[in-house]
């Protein structure tokens, strides 16, 4: 996979944030790098100076082109950004005036509208889905210095399964989240429905998001903050789902720590940091 430019990146820092921070570190930039633009040269006195005089002038190239280069990938990242969220409004203004369009949408605009949603009750959205591979998360919600992780699955004929949110399961414990939501325009299965007993993860159906949308609920309804972060005293399998023992690394760079082990070693072996 080709590494990303420093360009690419600065734009996607800009869509990723509130386009509205992403204004002021684009105006902030562009007045710092113009300052550096306007540093004046040492005085030459003899050959000790030259490499001072070397440095400055670099300095001065970085502020003079970022000034411009910097500032101008921040823009267009709050553009995206501000698009973006307008786009999720209008689905959301939309849906709330026909909800049986929900079935309607594309897969990318149902993930727009729940972030929409979210973003109505509060919550900074991030919007992995669109990104290429997701890893099992389509939103990151941050709320109250709190994370939650959400997949959005656009399934009219086919029920939602353990599966999915097994994968959400293990996507919440590897990022640190203290819980997470699957949003579906569909139903899910009796299976997944028992899985998320006693866990934090909130299952969201097609009528539910319907109902709770137009109340304007979700956030009354979702998984409530200040929960105990969803660390499991025994955890499962990252590639199996079985539950997983206590192990101690006998060699390697590892050896005497101790970490998750699954129990079904050594044909499959998941591991977790303990």
């Amino acid at each position: 996979m080709a590494k990303s430019t420093i360009m690419e990146d600065l734009f996607t820092l800009g869509a990723k944030l509130p386009w509205k921070l992403s204004l002021i570190l684009a105006f902030g930039s562009a007045i710092a790098l113009h300052q550096l633009s306007l540093i004046d040269p040492p005085v030459v006195t003899g050959p000790q100076d030259l490499s001072k005089v070397v440095f400055i002038q670099v300095v001065r190239f970085i502020g003079l082109v970022g000034q411009y280069l910097v500032p101008g990938a921040l823009l267009f990242g709050a553009l995206a950004s501000f698009m973006q969220r307008r786009r999720g409004k209008d689905l959301l203004a939309q849906t709330r005036t026909q909800p049986k369009g929900l079935g309607t949408l594309s897969w990318q605009q149902f993930e727009q509208l729940v972030g929409a949603i979210f973003r109505e009750q509060g919550y900074q959205v991030e919007e992995r889905g669109t990104q290429g591979a997701d890893g099992g998360v389509d939103l990151v919600l941050r709320k109250g210095g709190e994370k939650y992780l959400v997949q959005c699955k656009h399934w009219r004929s086919i029920k939602v399964g353990v599966p999915v949110v097994r994968e959400l399961y293990g996507a919440i414990a590897a990022e640190g989240a203290v819980g997470g939501f699957v949003a579906t325009t569909g139903q899910f299965t009796a299976d997944a429905k028992r899985f998320v007993e006693g866990r934090n993860i909130r299952l969201i159906d097609g009528q539910q998001l319907s109902k709770q949308m137009n109340k304007r609920s979700i956030g009354n309804a979702r998984i409530q903050p200040k929960m105990t972060p969803i660390r499991p005293a025994i955890p499962d399998c990252p590639l199996c789902y079985k539950p997983m023992v206590n192990r101690v690394a006998k060699k390697g760079v590892q050896s005497g720590k101790q970490f998750w082990g699954c129990t079904n070693f050594p044909t499959c072996r998941g591991t977790r940091p303990l």
